[in-house]
């Protein structure tokens, strides 16, 4: 008799809320379901999420402190603020899937 272990990988995403534009203003849409949020990495573990959702929050914010027009201060402030709302999410999490 052969016995078969069963391997689960569950990797992580980092995902932040997509920036759009309405009425005008570019603002980030936070009551989409996580599916629609944009993957800005995928890693082997939590820890390794974290550290690149704090690398990537760091980048936001110098992106924001060297932007030079008011238009990308305008976009580069919108996009620092939805790093703030970022998180690591495990690959198997329900939440990305589409509701039914």
């Amino acid at each position: 008799m052969t016995k078969w272990a069963t391997v689960f990988v569950i990797g992580w995403y980092l995902l932040v809320p997509p920036v759009e534009e309405r009425n005008g203003k570019l603002e980030p849409v936070f009551y989409y379901w996580l599916a629609k949020w944009d993957q800005q990495g995928a890693y082997d573990t939590a820890k390794e999420c974290q550290n690149g959702l704090d690398e990537y929050v760091q980048r936001m914010q110098h992106v924001l402190d060297s932007a030079r027009t008011e238009k990308m201060k305008q976009r580069a402030a919108v996009m620092t603020m939805a790093s703030f709302y970022a998180k690591c999410v495990a690959s198997d999490d329900p939440n990305l899937k589409r509701p039914s």
